[in-house]
């Protein structure tokens, strides 16, 4: 299991990214504490968590700096690394056996038994799986789907799930329709590449898994179920085997979402767990919920990929882009262009608009500001746009229902074009700093400044 969780730990040790905590944690709440504590930091390695012998991890792909380092790129490289991955999947390679299959369990008779499962913010309905990729096949096309959602743990064998309007809950109503069962597993602890591409926005029909072999450069690796005809990544650490029961339906939250607020309590359908298989040392992942980065990370980062190869259609031109940690990961962006002509940061704007319904803020900079920056692209509006003429707002826009703002499902959204203005002396905008190149050098060679 080249691509597994522990590799990508591995990884992390040897570049100070990863911290274990060798004190006895409470999953009720301590757990997520402690990650909250290291939001911005390393990933952290639960040594001892009370009630469970499997370790717990979280923080694994908390900035793109980790998700580089498991690629084995330039954090620069990441977003246009998974454009190409878009265009250039991999498709999956089955196994006869994978380590998640070293301990079998079943009939399961409680969950809580089994999985260290955290309670998450304080007003959440109960414990919740946060980090499971779930695991689908479209009853008439065949075709697999990998998705995250939140799984509120209910007691005994069953789950409740949240399916938001994604391919998921789609395939949920195909099998429905058909009076079929939806067969599900759930995938806990993945290479940090496998949860990010569960994540990814991909069209219908495509597999996200062969996104992550294009991002891998290898074909993801995949070991069929013991009770369920579906396949799961084959280095997964733990495998929750059952089906989706849309007859069972119960209150599922509130929950902490990527808005910081709470989502309301709902009535969901349950997951029932029929099986478990899992390493004999299994690591339990978990993300933390609300704003924390990994949560943002996991939803704005696959967002921005998706938005930058549709905006490199109409704009070539289009440098980078960032889903910011301060407008929830979904609602603000910040895009760099290369030589803007007049009027273009607003074009931009607009045709991120339309690509992307839950933006509410866009603004654009020229690609001398780093928009992973938020002092940057803050400098940029106070040094670059004039608010009468670069500032605009569009009312009474149609939202999207996950944002809690919305009024009868409308918002208003508005536009920044912080773009230097076209002037005879373009130099009044020139930022001042050192020599790029010299920089450079000082970045590169900063051990020898350090133990000089």
């Amino acid at each position: 299991m080249e691509y597994d969780l522990r590799a990508a730990l591995r990884q992390y040790q040897q570049v100070g990214e990863l911290v274990s905590i060798g004190k006895e944690i409470d999953p009720r709440y301590e757990l997520s504490a402690v990650l909250w504590k290291l939001r911005q930091g390393p990933a952290v390695c639960f040594e001892k968590v009370k009630g469970s012998p499997f370790r717990v991890v979280g923080n694994v792909i908390n900035t793109r700096r980790k998700l580089a380092i498991a690629l084995g790129i330039d954090e620069s490289e990441v977003l246009t690394h998974g454009v190409e991955a878009l265009e250039n999947p991999l498709p999956c390679e089955t196994l006869g056996d994978a380590p998640c299959k070293e301990v079998k369990i079943t009939p399961v008779p409680d969950l809580s038994r089994i999985l260290p499962i955290p309670n998450v913010s304080e007003h959440d309905g109960g414990p919740y799986i946060t980090a499971g990729i779930a695991v689908a096949r479209h009853p008439e096309t065949g075709q697999r789907n990998y998705s995250i959602h939140r799984m509120q743990f209910h007691g005994g064998n069953v789950c409740g799930i949240s399916l938001a309007p994604t391919h998921l809950s789609k395939i949920a109503q195909s099998c429905r329709a058909l009076k079929k069962p939806l067969e599900l597993a759930i995938s806990i602890g993945n290479h940090p590449v496998i949860c990010f591409a569960a994540c990814m926005y991909v069209p219908s029909g495509h597999d996200e898994l062969e996104v992550a072999g294009g991002m891998l450069g290898k074909p993801v690796q995949l070991v069929k179920c013991e009770t369920v005809d579906l396949e799961v990544p084959a280095a997964s650490e733990i495998v929750l085997e059952g089906e989706l029961c849309y007859d069972d339906v119960r209150d599922e939250g509130p929950f902490g979402e990527f808005h910081g607020a709470y989502a309301a309590q709902g009535r969901k359908p349950t997951f029932h767990v029929k099986a478990v298989t899992h390493r004999k040392d299994a690591l339990y992942q978990t993300i933390v919920g609300s704003i924390h980065p990994e949560h943002l990370f996991l939803t704005g980062m696959p967002r921005a990929m998706t938005l930058y190869r549709a905006l490199k259609v109409a704009n070539p031109r289009i440098q980078d882009i960032a889903m910011t940690n301060g407008g929830c990961g979904l609602f603000h962006a910040a895009i760099s262009v290369k030589n803007p002509s007049e009027g273009e940061g607003k074009r931009v704007i607009f045709n991120a608009f339309g690509v992307n319904d839950l933006l509410k803020k866009v603004t654009v900079v020229d690609d001398d500001i780093d928009v992973h920056d938020p002092v940057q692209v803050e400098w940029a509006t106070a040094t670059r746009m004039h608010a009468d003429r670069d500032v605009f707002i569009v009312p009474h826009v149609k939202a999207s229902p996950a944002d809690p703002l919305n009024e009868n499902l409308l918002i208003s959204k508005m536009g920044i074009d912080a773009t230097k203005p076209r002037t005879d002396n373009p130099e009044r905008f020139k930022f001042a700093f050192v020599p790029k190149s010299v920089y450079a050098e000082v970045e590169k060679n900063w051990e020898s400044y350090v133990k000089g």
